[in-house]
């Protein structure tokens, strides 16, 4: 399994709510895995949250674009959540 992590569009700025700019936004390629709890889904150690549910399923190889936040409280308990803010086929 390979999984490429696209540095250079990787970490891009974006503005938060209160107005501070952070970079912890990531786009990740790479086949989605399940994980130990039902319904937890995960890619290159990130736990993907939200998203198409219909599009982002164990085995699909996706590019997926989200707002990384270390500390969501989640059921999944494993990889860090990353708030899905897109989603597409890498096989295209």
């Amino acid at each position: 399994m390979s999984i490429e992590v696209r540095e250079d569009v990787a970490v891009m700025p974006v503005r938060t709510e209160d107005g501070r700019v952070t970079a912890k936004v990531r786009t990740l390629t790479g086949t989605v895995t399940a994980g130990a709890e039902h319904q937890c889904l995960l890619l290159e150690g990130y736990l993907l949250v939200g998203g198409d549910r219909a599009v982002i399923r164990a085995g699909a190889r996706l590019t997926v674009t989200g707002r990384v936040v270390p500390d969501l409280v989640t059921t999944c308990q494993q990889g860090i959540p990353l708030v899905v803010t897109s989603v597409r086929s890498a096989t295209e």
